[in-house]
């Protein structure tokens, strides 16, 4: 017997129910929490200035922060980091609980419907995917010429209204689009050439190459400690620590995707879908893509996870249409309470498109398909630039330097890749367009919430493309 949270009625739970609501109030939730209604995407409202949006969320009252040079007085705090244990997210509260204990449901009461008790207030829930997408190069060897000649990073500094100044060369300004179809002013390598892996070594290499990103971008103490105490929410602080989904994609056809993922014995992961299952027609391997999600024999867990597959006609080739698959994963948590992620690889021919206007008109057609079918977010290989986009910015590394002499001020500067078989592009990439309710935060103290990787392993290039990592957090309220 459990005492129901909202209604505080005694019930029976079972042990794979709810033990927070009971029938009732779970059903009435259901009811109050409408589906989100989304109103028309547009590629000029998804565009935005990077670094501003990284200072206003890390803003404390009366503290004054360097924005790429200008000194600002910061008012009250409107945003916080969203650590677990943060009061404050997205300016409304958040229902803050103790170390180790069960979260607290949120759920949304109607207060005008007196025969309802509230014993929760309306409040904040915050669902966080955490998503890891390694692409490997089933189609022309692209990797094998990625290899030949290494690949190369720049550091840029932030300028408002979105544009970045070279490191070396403060006095120049343009949108980070600029920087690419070109060499990176000032690269220095960032892979070294090297010789490529064959399709036998990344088939028995998979857990090593998922490891090795997961390695890099986590706070590995953090989430080796909480396997170890064994609590019972331990997979829930896990999913806060660690990818909590995992989409691999393009399919070797000697090296078929494995059904569970094991990086390291404190993290597994399972599949839970692929293009390939869930299609009706044979998938090409090079557009195949598998869903992983967190999984933990030893701890129950309450979440639900839920794939689908989206197929979007795209464009005409030679007079026949051609279609996008997407792999959707929905992270559950009530009715209409959910985050959903999609793992693209969109249409090869918007390589083709380098021009503005071409790109944005197909990026706005894309994230409009995506809010018509309710998807959160998608990532993966966009094949065209995305740099501007929320969600878009994918940099390997965000740090503070000094700049000119000893006596220069101190800037924070982004190390950035590109990510094509030429190097001169960078088709890596994401889009938010839920963007009434979606956004990124840091994953941890490394202040990251999105991040490019690496296309190597043991320094041998198993992909043309690098891993690349987001922290999605979405809002109700």
């Amino acid at each position: 017997m459990v005492q129901c949270k909202r209604c505080n009625q005694t019930f029976i739970a079972a042990e794979h129910s709810t033990r927070s609501l009971c029938r009732k109030c779970l059903d009435f939730v259901g009811t109050v929490v409408k589906s989100h209604k989304p109103r028309p995407f547009k590629y000029s409202d998804a565009t935005g200035d990077h670094h501003a949006r990284k200072v206003e969320k890390a803003k404390v009252p009366g503290v004054n922060r360097d924005y790429s040079g200008i000194s600002k007085k910061l008012g009250s705090s409107k945003r916080a980091h969203s650590d677990v244990g943060s009061q404050v997210a997205l300016g409304r509260p958040q229902l803050v609980r103790a170390k180790g204990q069960e979260p607290m449901p949120q759920t949304v009461d109607d207060m005008r419907l007196e025969a309802q008790p509230s014993i929760v207030q309306p409040n904040l829930m915050q669902l966080q995917c955490m998503t890891l997408f390694i692409p490997f190069d089933a189609g022309n060897n692209f990797y094998k010429q990625n290899a030949k000649k290494g690949t190369f990073q720049t550091d840029l500094v932030p300028r408002q209204d979105n544009k970045f100044s070279p490191f070396g060369q403060l006095d120049v300004q343009r949108p980070i689009r600029e920087f690419n179809n070109k060499l990176l002013p000032g690269q220095s390598p960032f892979e070294r050439k090297a010789v490529a892996k064959t399709d036998s070594d990344i088939g028995d290499q998979y857990n090593e190459i998922v490891n090795k990103h997961i390695l890099e971008c986590t706070d590995v103490n953090a989430w080796k400690a909480v396997h170890a105490r064994h609590e019972f929410t331990r997979h829930q602080q896990l999913t806060q620590l660690v990818p909590e989904v995992i989409f691999l994609s393009e399919e070797l056809v000697h090296a078929p995707f494995p059904d569970v993922l094991q990086p390291c014995p404190q993290l597994k992961y399972r599949k839970i879908g692929s293009i390939k299952d869930l299609a009706s027609t044979r998938v090409d391997p090079k557009n195949e893509i598998a869903a992983y999600v967190l999984h933990d024999d030893m701890v129950a867990t309450r979440t639900i996870y839920n794939v689908r597959l989206l197929i979007r006609p795209s464009s005409l080739e030679k007079g026949h249409q051609k279609y996008e698959k997407w792999l959707c994963v929905q992270k559950i948590a009530f009715p209409h309470v959910y985050i959903e992620v999609a793992g693209v690889h969109l249409d090869a021919n918007y390589t083709k498109h380098t021009a503005k206007d071409d790109k944005e008109q197909t990026l706005e057609e894309v994230g409009q398909f995506a809010r018509d079918n309710g998807i959160d977010a998608l990532l993966g290989d966009l094949n065209m630039d995305s740099f501007e986009l929320r969600g878009g910015f994918f940099p390997n590394r965000y740090s503070f330097a000094q700049t000119g002499s000893s006596s220069g001020s101190i800037k924070p500067v982004y190390t950035v890749s590109h990510s094509s078989s030429d190097a001169k592009k960078n088709y890596m990439g994401g889009m938010i367009v839920n963007l009434d309710q979606v956004q990124t935060e840091p994953m941890h103290w490394l202040g990251h919430d999105m991040i490019a990787l690496s296309r190597t392993l043991d320094d041998e290039f198993y992909s043309d493309h690098p891993a690349i990592m987001a922290n999605y957090v979405k809002t109700f309220t």
